[in-house]
């Protein structure tokens, strides 16, 4: 099968196949000269030492090709496309939208994918010696594959985001700089909070290969997240399965930029991937011990479970927003576009309040556990452990559903006055269930000050946020309060909402009788 046109051509501005035959065999080179030179330096006993130090220096080398170098030529070939004008050019083609997502994914990428195959069966050779002088070789040469596995795996996922986010911003949005910071300054940290993100940074992998350099006598830190093999194929899955539904999201927006990124459905499979993979997580983070297992612990993380999912739900919220605006909007366009394909758009807050009670279900802390035993007997019926759950839980999902709620409206309004507003509103989505909380730690800190004593979180301006309500329920504090104030906003958001859609409406109907009578 011959190339996609745009493989071709990002491949030939790569340097094609002579200058990376002539790149790669340099790689091969350098490593065989200095391999050579330090083995024959070194006395016999230490060969197996100096094998597994090259192995982790092409490890390193193999994560650097496929999770910065690869991604990053994806951002800047679509930012080129755009400067140049290139990317109305491609759309025109007969080409469809698999076609060019594909051409994205493996031209740019094709340097380093090429320098990373040769890394690949530079560290077979290494890996076969370290395991032949242990009497392991077969477990060391599989042990190796498989971890390029896990590593491609995590590249396909972090390729997708990037060209999906590239192509939503035009190509200006470089994510490889936000994921080399989150990961050097907060990813340990972001898995303490919320265990599925193991499942989708790629620290399984990492976990796996600082193993597997221990069993060997090599000094390195020890691994944080104790697992097993298959929680790593699992970790693949899921990292596949979204960047599956991310490449999709991709096809549907190269072809037409006025589209949103997400329909509703890909937007609920993406949400749905994501929802099992921290449940997933959040069940092996207490099998496998990742972080504290102190109550706090378990709330904390319980908390922070709940509400990644929220943020990712914003997604769908948006889709949906787009959807119950798009109309209104065509109106106003004078375009005689088709009603909106989604016509139960009003009801998504409502159904992913639903999602978000299931997760809260599925990942119940310990702190929720001695609620609920505090109110039953030991010899409590399966209905009678519902009704209490539900009852301690109610306030969360309350502030989830305002929450929502307040989402989707903000966002149509948003969406009504353009992509610039929407963008800033959205932050402010996402502003709105953090601020009680920094507010709160602000007013704990200062009168900690004050009062000489140590900062106290009483949670009552918190609890004006969605967080703060989970957080002063897993406490065991009133939330209701906060729920009221939560209340007050969404119903005035509700009501500016609405009146800008009647207004909408209204010019809506104008415009068609107009169009009518001419």
């Amino acid at each position: 099968m011959a190339l996609a046109p745009l493989t071709k051509v990002n491949f030939a501005l790569a340097g094609g196949w002579r200058q990376n035959a002539l790149i790669a065999g340099a790689y091969v080179g350098a490593v065989a000269v200095l391999a050579t030179m330090i083995f024959r330096a070194a006395a016999p006993d230490e060969h197996g030492a100096v094998a597994s130090g090259f192995l982790g220096i092409i490890g390193f080398a193999q994560g650097l090709f496929a999770l910065l170098i690869a991604p990053g030529a994806i951002r800047k070939a679509v930012l080129r496309d755009f400067q140049t004008g290139m990317i109305e050019s491609h759309r025109l083609t007969p080409q469809g939208g698999l076609r060019l997502v594909v051409g994205y994914l493996t031209g740019p990428t094709a340097q380093a994918l090429i320098l990373f195959g040769v890394g690949g069966l530079m560290g077979s050779y290494f890996s076969a010696y370290v395991g032949g002088s242990f009497g392991y070789m077969g477990v060391f040469v599989g042990g190796w594959f498989f971890t390029q596995l896990a590593v491609l795996a995590l590249a396909l996922l972090i390729a997708a985001l990037v060209l999906l986010t590239a192509l939503a911003t035009a190509g200006k949005a470089n994510l490889i700089v936000l994921i080399v910071i989150a990961t050097v300054f907060g990813g340990w940290a972001a898995v303490r909070v919320v265990p599925g993100l193991a499942l989708l940074l790629g620290v399984m992998s990492a976990g796996m290969i600082f193993e597997l350099l221990q069993f060997i006598g090599a000094p390195v830190p020890a691994n944080p997240l104790q697992s097993a093999p298959y929680v790593i194929t699992w970790a693949m899955g899921f990292q596949i399965a979204l960047a599956l539904t991310l490449l999709a999201a991709a096809c549907r927006k190269i072809r037409s930029p006025d589209r949103t990124v997400f329909t509703v459905p890909l937007a609920l499979i993406m949400a749905t991937v994501f929802g099992v993979t921290l449940i997933a997580g959040w069940h092996l983070s207490v099998r496998f011990d990742w972080g504290s297992a102190d109550e706090f612990g378990f709330s904390a993380r319980w908390v922070g479970t709940v509400f990644a999912f929220v943020l990712v739900a914003l997604f769908v919220v948006s889709a949906a927003a787009g959807e119950r605006v798009a109309p209104d909007r065509a109106a106003l366009l004078k375009h005689n576009r088709p009603p909106t394909a989604f016509r139960n758009a009003d009801l998504m807050p409502l159904l992913l309040t639903v999602f978000t009670g299931a997760i809260a279900v599925f990942t119940l802390p310990p702190a929720i556990d001695a609620q609920v035993n505090a109110r039953l007997s030991e010899n409590a019926t399966n209905a009678q452990w519902f009704v209490a759950q539900s009852i301690i839980l109610s306030p969360v999902f309350v502030a989830i559903l305002l929450s929502f709620w307040v989402d989707y409206v903000l966002l149509q309004v948003a969406l009504a006055r353009g992509w610039g507003v929407f963008r800033t509103v959205l932050l402010g989505c996402i502003a709105l269930k953090l601020l009680p909380l920094f507010i709160e730690g602000v007013n704990a800190v200062i009168a900690a000050i004050l009062t000489g004593d140590d900062p106290a979180f009483n949670g009552r301006i918190a609890s004006a946020s969605p967080v703060g309500t989970a957080i002063l329920v897993t406490l065991g504090g009133p939330a209701w309060p906060g729920l009221m104030v939560q209340a007050v906003i969404a119903g005035i958001i509700t009501t500016v909402g609405f009146r800008l859609r009647r207004g909408m409406q209204a010019i809506r109907s104008v415009t068609g009788t107009a169009a009518r009578s001419a």
